[in-house]
């Protein structure tokens, strides 16, 4: 039987095409701006079917916010990295520390993260 182009051969297929748009989506939006980017554009830059957004994300917005998501967590990851760097140092840290490293005081003069859970 002869397999045919195109087809998944495991689910894992579709997070591969899902990562792509993503990538693609990304880019575009970085470059012109979201709402300048159409669907068209996405697919076609993703290398993929006409159909693929919508099929994979529903719409444009859903795309959008997987974008977001993905790259947010990136930077939580990063902030969680630097605050826990900071939070380790002995003494009490610069104010100009705090800022740049994500953290904030609360009314008890206390540290806590800006990108722990719940923020």
């Amino acid at each position: 039987m002869a397999e045919h182009k195109g087809r998944r051969k495991s689910p894992r297929d579709g997070e591969a095409t899902r990562e792509a748009l993503m990538d693609a989506a990304g880019r575009l939006f970085a470059e012109q701006g979201v709402e300048a980017v159409s669907v068209r554009a996405i697919n076609a830059a993703a290398g993929l079917a006409p159909a693929a957004v919508h099929y994979h994300f529903g719409m444009k917005e859903a795309l959008l916010e997987a974008v977001l998501l993905r790259r947010g967590r990136a930077v939580v990851a990063d902030i969680s990295a630097r605050c826990d760097a900071l939070l380790a140092e002995e003494g009490r840290p610069d104010p100009r520390d705090i800022l740049d490293g994500g953290l904030t005081l609360d009314r008890g003069h206390r540290l806590s993260c800006g990108g722990g859970q719940g923020s």
